[in-house]
């Protein structure tokens, strides 16, 4: 589901904008990434049901020639929404290889939906 209309970003052969739909127990993220050659654009929001009363989470994974990093990208308190403050921008070293965006809930411990592959 490309969505480059989120990003003001020019995309080129080896690269592109992308929505993405990350969901867990009591969170839904729904936004948009870009992977250029130093890092990684993210934006959109997360929304905390309220099913729980825990926070929610959205963690951001890079995996590059130079090693990985994890990184929690917004999180959203109990039952509310909580935009990414526009576009947030993850550096890496190195090439890129792979990536993912996962949202997670707190219900007691954290539960984390399926991670969803970002590309470049």
């Amino acid at each position: 589901m490309a969505s480059a209309g989120l990003l003001a970003f020019a995309a080129s052969s080896s690269a592109h904008a992308a929505g993405v739909d990350a969901s867990a127990r009591d969170a839904r993220f729904t936004g948009s990434y870009y992977v250029g050659s130093t890092g990684v654009k993210i934006n959109g929001s997360l929304t905390d049901l309220g099913s729980y009363s825990g926070s929610s989470a959205v963690y951001l994974k890079i995996n590059t020639t130079e090693g990985s990093t994890n990184s929690r990208v917004v999180e959203a308190a109990n039952g509310t929404k909580k935009w990414i403050p526009g576009t947030l921008t993850y550096p890496f070293p190195g090439t890129f290889l792979s990536g993912s965006i996962t949202a997670c809930s707190w219900a007691g411990s954290w539960s984390c939906g399926t991670p969803i592959a970002i590309y470049r």
